[in-house]
């Protein structure tokens, strides 16, 4: 009866998971390079791409050889995809579809744009030591009060 019971447990268990094996794939993604018109890549560009229907957002950032990847996106479309980078014009996709399980190929080459910067002001100051702004445990402790804390006496021989 033991043996019996032993066995419908390693079939159970085998065929849960042989089963687990077939789960099925809801999603779908956007994956590619960020690159200038130098083909360069531009580490850091950033990538937003919206679900145009539901308003859902999914966003991430190029690595240092300028490719991005956005997993766990909603099926379907369509979607506007904006890559910036400071510096470069922004380059916009619009009417994407996505097919359920793949992952859609966009690489972008961003131009350069001319930043004109008039003036710009950088203000500082040195924090106090005593300052409001300390972190971390304190206590002040008067001299009255100091003189009505206990101490401990040593007295060698």
């Amino acid at each position: 009866m033991k043996k019996m019971l032993k066995v419908y447990l390693v079939l159970i268990a085998f065929f849960a998971f042989v089963l687990s094996g077939y789960s099925q794939v809801t999603t779908s993604g956007i994956s590619g390079k960020i690159t200038d018109a130098n083909n360069e890549a531009l580490p850091g560009a950033t990538v937003l791409a919206v679900h145009q229907p539901s308003g859902t957002q999914y966003g991430t950032i190029a690595n240092s050889e300028g490719r991005f990847a956005l997993q766990g996106m909603r099926s379907g479309g369509p979607y506007k995809v904006e890559i910036s980078f400071v510096g470069y014009n922004k380059a916009t996709y619009t009417e994407i579809t996505l097919y359920l399980g793949e992952s859609f190929g966009l690489n972008a080459s961003l131009k350069e744009q001319s930043v004109d910067v008039a003036e710009v002001i950088v203000v500082g100051s040195k924090p106090s030591a005593f300052g409001t702004g300390k972190t971390g445990a304190s206590t002040n402790i008067s001299t009255e009060q100091m003189t009505l804390l206990p101490s401990i006496n040593v007295m060698v021989v």
